[in-house]
């Protein structure tokens, strides 16, 4: 049974919600109950995205959803690095944090660029996601064109790639557990 301020959340018409509460408070049931509104409110599930922070909790979030009903189970549910994996229509290899950092160094010592900066990366990374790069950095410039080249990714480039496509997707609705 849902409390009044869970049933508000669960059937708002607001186009954006977000609840905060303490860990056992029942937040992933929201979620749950939100999502069978939504299809019950004739969205499909499969235009439906749960996003949460850990496997373990997508896990539970798919296994609640089927039990509610079959149908929710064509949702799409995961971390935010899996569900960016599953959109892409070609499946690159990922690289593990480790393997991405030695690439990196590689790329630094091949430009003459100090190793310090290596820092600065991500944030480099993220401007250009949005549209406003922190600069130059040409060890970067080629650490990404190296990617490309063999169609590989990295955590931040799933991201990445995520925010640049999502807006032309088949998405309804995105639900973010443990935001």
């Amino acid at each position: 049974m849902l409390t009044q301020e869970q049933t508000a959340c669960v059937e708002t018409t607001s186009p954006a919600a977000c609840v905060v509460a303490g860990a056992g408070a029942g937040k992933t049931t929201v979620i749950v109950n939100r999502v069978k509104e939504l299809v019950s409110r004739c969205s499909p599930p499969q235009s439906i995205i749960v996003v949460t922070f850990s496997k373990r909790e997508a896990d539970e979030i798919k296994t609640r959803l089927a039990e509610e009903d079959p149908r929710l189970s064509d949702c799409l549910v995961g971390t935010f690095h899996a569900i960016a994996y599953e959109l892409m229509p070609h499946k690159p290899v990922v690289l593990s944090e480790a393997t991405s950092k030695q690439a990196i160094e590689r790329c630094f010592t091949a430009t003459g660029t100090s190793p310090k900066l290596m820092k600065l990366v991500d944030r480099y990374r993220i401007g250009m996601a949005l549209g406003n790069p922190q600069g130059v950095m040409p060890a970067v410039d080629m650490y990404l064109s190296q990617l490309a080249i063999s169609g590989e990714s990295d955590y931040l480039g799933l991201l990445t790639w995520m925010l640049d496509h999502t807006a032309s997707m088949w998405v309804s609705h995105i639900l973010v557990d443990e935001a």
